[in-house]
């Protein structure tokens, strides 16, 4: 009866221990989440069409950032500390991003605020694992040859701010917004001219901001407002190029989606100043002056149908809704533009 006595007690212990032990494993497994991302635009988290333009670029480079909330109430705007520096991600086709060299998991139980950016950032200001929250600025530009879809696609800034994330299994949907403007420039042969002559043409955005600085945000709030957004973006006023928006293409501009197209910096182009120069293949040059001072905004996108008669370019210059609540942006033919 003794030796029994001794053999049952250690056995139960054993299964107490065990018990603890799977305990311990379900809680775990329960608090160590992987973080996971996907894309939206704006306000909107998901759209009836989607298409290469509703993402970020697959490949294209994402940097995202984590600040823990420490208050017991889980408030976003208060006692928050630095959860994980520069984060690596990559975006890919299925509108998700995916950590490079590491994954990264949610705490136990605080929440966090996550911000994330992607742009055309001077070389050298980004370290993964090292670069802290950078609320000083990051210098940055647009590519002055748009003509191809990388350069196109590499110029677009983005920004995403999402607080108060408790800890979850499934992906955080980023909303995103563009930072910069938009314009698209289509063409129109007028008297004196076919539209064969448009074939094979190039058009330019002529001395163009094209250099500033990105002073990102972490306030909510100030994220929430165009106008807040706006003020994120700092053009470098000593630094102008001409940007080509299209360049030798054997478009003539007559599908109803065939535009040139090119991100810019916020800018104003003053009245009957030089804007877009369009030069045929030919060598024939016309140049198109807005009629009034166009002012470009972050975040809007402006149709630009220019009219080109013999030795004269008048356009129509229409401000389309918000870049990113339009769906006109995605028929944008990038094929007939490379």
């Amino acid at each position: 009866m003794k030796t029994k006595r001794y053999l049952i007690l250690p056995l139960a212990m054993l299964l107490l221990l065990l018990a603890s032990c799977s305990s311990d494993d379900v809680s775990y497994s329960a608090s160590n989440r992987d973080i996971r991302f996907s894309v939206s635009w704006g306000d909107a988290v998901s759209r009836a069409t989607v298409t290469e333009r509703d993402i970020i670029y697959p490949n294209s480079v994402v940097w995202a950032w984590a600040s823990m909330i420490n208050s017991a109430d889980n408030n976003p705007a208060t006692n928050t500390s630095s959860y994980f520096k520069a984060w690596h991600l990559k975006a890919n086709a299925d509108h998700s991003l995916q950590g490079v060299s590491v994954t990264r998991q949610f705490p136990a139980v605080n929440h966090l605020n996550f911000y994330a950016m992607h742009g055309d950032f001077t070389s050298g200001q980004i370290t993964e694992n090292t670069t802290a929250f950078p609320d000083e600025g990051l210098t940055f530009q647009v590519e002055p040859d748009q003509s191809t879809r990388d350069n196109y696609y590499l110029s677009d800034l983005v920004y995403s701010v999402y607080p108060d994330v408790e800890p979850t299994g499934i992906d955080i949907t980023l909303p995103f917004y563009h930072m910069l403007s938009q314009i698209r420039v289509k063409l129109i042969a007028g008297d004196q001219l076919t539209t064969s002559d448009l074939a094979q043409c190039n058009v330019t955005l002529v001395n163009a901001l094209y250099r500033g600085t990105f002073v990102p945000s972490t306030d909510a709030d100030v994220f929430a407002l165009q106008a807040g957004r706006a003020s994120m973006v700092i053009a470098d006023n000593n630094q102008r190029s001409d940007i080509t928006l299209k360049n030798s293409t054997t478009s003539a501009f007559l599908n109803s989606n065939d535009y040139a197209s090119a991100v810019v910096l916020p800018q104003t182009y003053a009245q009957g100043a030089d804007m877009i120069r369009i030069t045929l293949a030919n060598n024939h040059e016309f140049v198109f002056r807005p009629s009034t001072a166009l002012t470009l905004g972050s975040g809007k996108a402006y149709e630009i149908v220019i009219t080109i008669n013999d030795g004269h370019a008048l356009g129509v210059i229409t401000q389309l809704s918000d870049w990113q609540e339009t769906t006109e942006d995605e028929t944008i033919n990038f094929e007939s533009s490379i």
